[in-house]
């Protein structure tokens, strides 16, 4: 239902020559960052992209700033 309804929406964007973006939360069905990866590819169109606001994965500031890691994993993967 997800990958339909994103298909949809970046129809009318390659109509309209422009590109849609997906905002993801780690509260979101669009987590973890692989997730995210997976649902764009399976789109099937390089007019749906993500936005890459990495504090969206963290659900307190103090996960923020001690996991350089974490931070690095998001960056690599999306």
């Amino acid at each position: 239902m997800l990958i339909a309804a994103l298909q949809k929406i970046a129809a009318f964007a390659v109509a309209a020559c422009e590109a849609s973006v997906i905002e993801t939360y780690v509260l979101t069905i669009l987590n973890p960052p692989e997730l995210i990866v997976e649902v764009v590819c399976q789109v099937g169109s390089d007019r749906v992209r993500t936005v890459m606001d990495f504090v969206n994965h963290f659900q307190t500031l103090s996960l923020i700033y001690g996991r350089a890691s974490r931070i690095n994993h998001i960056f690599e993967t999306i």
